[in-house]
């Protein structure tokens, strides 16, 4: 897939991201985590979601038909959205995006810089992409310890995130 062209029209980090993701689409046979990680990626970025028409002219000359429809299918499970039309983030999604890339543009990194705001708990964990890997990840991982307490899944999470 070297020297992939880029669709008319598309931007270089909107390619990326579909590579990315394409990426992650291969990684998934032998990196249980690639959907997982994909997932928590597209909910921290405020980009529009991906397009089936902008996959179909990205890999129409390198897929088959079912192995673009296997990957169209692969990234609406992750991202839990219908590609078949382009349509603007939540504004939760929005905001979070927008917070996390503005602590970053000034220099507070992250998580740490989420845990300094002077917000409520609820929001530090939504920031912080929390809210989305116990909803989405836990559950596909889920262990036969039911007992975990929340402060030992905030330690894990952390390591994750």
């Amino acid at each position: 897939m070297d020297g992939l062209p880029k669709p008319q029209g598309m931007n270089d980090r909107r390619h990326f991201l579909l590579l990315l993701t394409f990426t992650c689409f291969i990684s998934r046979w032998f990196d249980p985590e690639a959907a997982a990680s994909l997932r928590l990626l597209w909910r921290s970025l405020p980009d529009a979601y991906l397009t089936y028409q902008e996959m179909q002219e990205t890999f129409q000359m390198q897929l088959q038909a079912t192995d673009l429809d296997n990957f169209v299918e692969f990234y609406q499970e992750v991202v839990h959205e219908n590609c078949h039309v382009m349509k603007p983030r939540s504004l939760m999604d929005l905001c979070r995006g927008t917070i996390r890339k503005e602590l970053e543009t000034n220099k507070l990194y992250l998580p740490n810089a989420i845990e300094e705001l002077k917000v409520p708990r609820r929001m530090k964990r939504f920031l912080n992409l929390l809210d989305l890997y116990e909803t989405f990840c836990l559950s596909e991982n889920e262990s036969d310890d039911e007992s975990q307490s929340e402060a030992d899944d905030d330690v894990n999470v952390k390591v994750f995130v």
